[in-house]
């Protein structure tokens, strides 16, 4: 008995230092010996396979499937565990916690592109204001999430606005010291408050969506009970990624589009990159001979111009040359199933200012300034509203006159 037992030790011991015999090893032997002298045996077995083992097999969760059968889930970091009731190594003994959230009501704004959830004891509050402001409040205890959205009239990214934002007269804000964090894989600015309620328990100064419509969310607990909660329901705020939002011409794919320019004959479609494109010129000592051109960012409209049911794009391109020309044209981008399509262009002039540009039934607006008799190149002086519609392949003036 004593020799047939030394055999299987021996036997055990090799094959558990075979990596590719350790786990079917294991796992067959805990089948065949349930009592606590199998056990023994695999403990011992492990010794006499070599020194650390031991240690490593203290802390075991699992040696078969068997015994995963009634056990939750553990996610794996370092031990042998139970995943999907199947025992494996490189486990740690951490549960899974269940998803509180998973029965809580969603609100969804699809205006605004967003959703988030809350439990059934809070409510949804809008708050009527000219951009979104949305407050999850629980009547029970005053505690309260609350949405708004901030304004970005010249569309700059989230650490633009961050940047710009949170300084004011050269000194920064208390909201400067904001640090990164992801929710939901989209970056934002958080900052938690120290301060006593009403302050706010914590707040995310900005976050962006695809559009570059920039929000501020802000938690402002009256019960410490509450804090866990405000930070659930934070966990669950998302930007909507619907078919129609996937087919929205966003900034993004704007500033990184193919464009033609009806200034320069020389250059046909150049692909763009973060909204500008420099040609340099022919010879590196020439101060003169490249092309830049830039989307203006703040000039920018979305409307459908061709009937099809899609947001395309108007918008300004500005050029120089090299010298003293600033020039300024109006560029459309079509909507080809979410991707721009360069249709054209119009030349507005050379030095003229564009005070704003719209879209409303398929017509664009243009308000600018244009050079009246006598002016300079300098200083337009004239305000005209000109009107644009598409024609065929071409974007054609229909109307033009004084402001």
């Amino acid at each position: 008995m004593e020799k047939e037992l030394d055999e299987k030790l021996n036997k055990i011991g090799k094959d558990i230092q075979n990596p590719e015999k350790k786990s079917k090893t294991l796992n067959v032997i805990s089948k065949r010996i349930s009592t606590p002298i199998g056990i023994l045996i695999i403990v011992l077995a492990t010794t006499i396979a070599g020194g650390g083992i031991l240690f490593f097999y203290k802390s075991v969760e699992c040696y078969s499937s068997v015994d995963c059968e009634n056990r939750p889930h553990i996610m794996c970091v370092g031990e042998w565990g139970c995943v999907d009731h199947k025992c494996i190594w490189n486990c740690e003994t951490k549960e899974i916690t269940e998803d509180e959230t998973a029965d809580w009501q969603t609100y969804t704004n699809e205006e605004y592109g967003f959703e988030i959830k809350y439990p059934e004891d809070w409510q949804v509050v809008a708050i009527p204001s000219k951009t979104v402001e949305i407050q999850i409040k629980r009547s029970a205890s005053d505690s309260y999430f609350e949405i708004i959205e901030n304004i970005n009239e010249n569309k700059l990214t989230l650490d633009e606005w961050f940047e710009e934002s949170t300084i004011i007269n050269g000194k920064p804000t208390i909201k400067a010291a904001a640090q990164p964090v992801f929710i939901n894989d989209v970056k934002a600015y958080r900052l938690d408050s120290e301060l006593e309620p009403p302050n706010p328990l914590f707040e995310i100064v900005g976050i962006a969506d695809s559009q570059r419509r920039i929000f501020s969310l802000y938690a402002y607990s009256k019960q410490s009970t509450d804090n866990k909660i405000l930070e659930q329901i934070l966990s669950t705020f998302r930007f909507i990624e619907e078919k129609k939002d996937k087919e929205e011409l966003t900034m993004d794919k704007i500033e990184n589009a193919e464009y033609g320019t009806c200034w320069n004959s020389k250059i046909d479609r150049v692909k763009f990159a973060d909204g500008s494109y420099t040609e340099p010129p022919p010879n590196p000592e020439w101060a003169t001979g490249g092309w830049s051109m830039r989307v203006i960012e703040d000039k920018i409209a979305f409307g459908d111009l061709n009937n099809d049911g899609k947001n395309d794009v108007a918008l300004i391109l500005n050029s120089f040359g090299g010298g003293s020309g600033s020039f300024y044209e109006i560029v459309i981008l079509l909507n080809d199933n979410g991707g721009p399509l360069y249709f054209n262009c119009e030349q507005l002039g050379d030095r003229v200012i564009i005070n704003s540009i719209d879209i409303e039934s398929g017509v664009i607006i243009l308000d600018m300034i244009v050079h009246d008799e006598g002016d300079g190149l300098c200083c337009p002086s004239l305000e005209k509203i000109f009107k644009y519609k598409l024609f065929e392949d071409s974007i054609e003036k229909i109307t033009e006159v004084k402001n």
